[in-house]
């Protein structure tokens, strides 16, 4: 990295997490505001709350009883009011619909359990801020024949919310470090479970901002969609100046124009008729591929930058999981990125296929259900069959037919 590119880079990474950040109104996770049906208020200090932190799943008639006191709760000629099931029920469903349409949507998993809300007033004189601290990953299901049995589980880690920790550090210069609130705020009980403080969480936050004027935290519990995607991209516009600055491709984007020379003099020609010339034991291509998707396989084996374009159904996700075969038979590891859920989930259904079998090499990251306990899980069973993969089978046939390509003159082709 020459001296020149690292101040154009962070200049460009200034801009891009100035039009990254949301400060509206509309934004939830600055100024909250409880909807009529889209949001399920639930008392911080009642055995819901505690029962849903414990892993438990909660049932409607679970969730409708949260707000009563305990004396009433325990009357055993006692029944819930049906006004109140109704409105339990008609808030899960608004908010799985919701839920649903962001994932299918946009990708985004943005059910939360949000515990404590942090208010202090906006510079601008008009509605405070109204910020949710802890956010727990929230997941409804519907159960029964009808799936109108609807139950609550928490689900993945819990987070404190980044739109707050960045408006706080951004405007007030607090800092609180989530990473370390959360360690120390956690950890497993004496039945071995893992558990986490809220109120610890909560108290940290508060004293860490004791300094804002009129800053104060309200012990809530609430549930709804949160969305902050944008905020995961400033966090690592922030965080990894030195590793986006060194990247060539970032560098042209940012205006450098050293870098975008690079990338335009590093573009390879190569023409679909000179695949031939390659053995066939050089190509680990799990699914059909044409002429040009091989030659895209190819290029980006060489290490070329590359777009890839076509309408739907011509071959795009089936070409990725090929590029991504041969890039790990090569030994190189692969990232692989996607706005939507649904792009994800097409490319690993083919790695997963029992045709192709390579389901174990692809580690799941995406979505807020994503725990570590799972993941390191699922290494542990790919390291296990990892170590006792059987040698490839069909290799005589590839240095058979690679042995009769070369042996065959011009004028016999080879089918």
């Amino acid at each position: 990295m020459t001296p020149d590119v690292r101040p154009i880079v962070d200049a460009a990474r200034a801009v891009w997490t100035r039009r990254l950040i949301d400060y509206p109104r509309a934004n939830s996770l600055l100024f909250f505001r409880d909807l009529k049906v889209g949001t399920l208020d639930l008392a911080a200090e009642t055995d819901a709350v505690d029962r849903l932190l414990a892993g438990d799943a909660l049932s409607v008639e679970s969730l409708a009883s949260a707000g009563q006191r305990a004396e009433a709760r325990e009357a055993a000629a006692a029944e819930l009011d049906t006004a109140a099931r109704q409105k339990v029920r008609n808030a899960l469903v608004a908010l799985q619909r919701k839920a649903l349409a962001n994932l299918e949507e946009k990708g985004l998993e943005t059910l939360y359990l949000a515990l404590g809300m942090a208010t202090w007033p906006a510079a601008d004189g008009g509605r405070p801020y109204e910020s949710p601290i802890l956010l727990l990953p929230a997941h409804i299901e519907a159960r029964g024949r009808g799936g109108d049995e609807l139950r609550l589980a928490l689900t993945g880690e819990p987070q404190l919310n980044p739109v707050l920790l960045y408006a706080l550090e951004e405007a007030h210069a607090v800092r609180i470090d989530a990473p370390t609130v959360l360690s120390e705020c956690s950890g497993e009980d004496e039945s071995g479970e893992w558990r986490i403080d809220r109120d610890g969480v909560i108290s940290r936050v508060e004293r860490a901002a004791a300094a804002v004027p009129q800053f104060a935290v309200k012990r809530r519990a609430i549930l709804a969609n949160f969305q902050f995607a944008k905020m995961a991209m400033v966090e690592d516009l922030k965080r990894n100046g030195e590793a986006i600055a060194s990247s060539a491709i970032v560098a042209a984007v940012a205006g450098h124009p050293a870098s975008r020379q690079r990338l335009a003099q590093g573009v390879t020609d190569l023409e679909t008729a000179q695949l031939d010339e390659s053995p066939a034991s050089d190509d680990y291509l799990v699914l059909d591929a044409d002429s040009t998707q091989h030659r895209a396989i190819v290029v980006v084996g060489m290490g070329q930058n590359g777009v890839v374009q076509g309408p739907p159904g011509t071959g795009k996700s089936q070409t990725i999981a090929n590029v991504i075969t041969q890039s790990v038979a090569e030994g190189r590891r692969v990232l692989f990125v996607a706005e939507k859920r649904a792009a994800l989930e097409a490319v690993i259904k083919r790695l997963s296929h029992e045709d192709v079998g390579l389901g174990h090499l692809v580690l799941d990251l995406h979505g807020a259900s994503v725990s570590r306990k799972t993941e390191m899980a699922r290494l542990a069973q790919a390291l296990d069959l990892i170590r006792h993969a059987v040698p490839a089978t069909g290799v005589d046939v590839v240095h058979r037919i690679s042995r009769r390509g070369a042996g065959s003159s011009t004028s016999t082709p080879v089918a």
